[in-house]
């Protein structure tokens, strides 16, 4: 489950990203096209916002990644646990 959820931001991220590339070229085109270079800074602004979006995108990824390596050591540690006490048994 938790895998899903990071391969579906994972997911969000790509076409964000893409959606920016492509925002950031329309602005440029418009900007050379009308021959006014003062107006690039406005290709800024999406591009910041998206590296503010990518990065808090990454802190849940990795929030999410260890909480799973902490479920599966804890599975493993519990597994491992019940061999040793049916070994006993034995």
């Amino acid at each position: 489950m938790l895998v899903n959820i990071v391969k579906e931001w994972l997911l969000i991220v790509f076409l964000v990203n893409h959606g920016v590339l492509l925002l950031v070229s329309a602005v440029l085109v418009i900007v050379a096209d009308k021959g006014k270079p003062d107006y690039v800074w406005i290709a800024l602004l999406p591009t910041i916002v998206f590296a503010c979006l990518d990065a808090y995108y990454l802190a849940l990824e990795k929030g999410f990644r260890e909480t799973y390596n902490d479920f599966v050591e804890i599975a493993y540690l519990q597994q491992s646990d019940v061999m040793q006490y049916n070994h006993r048994e034995i």
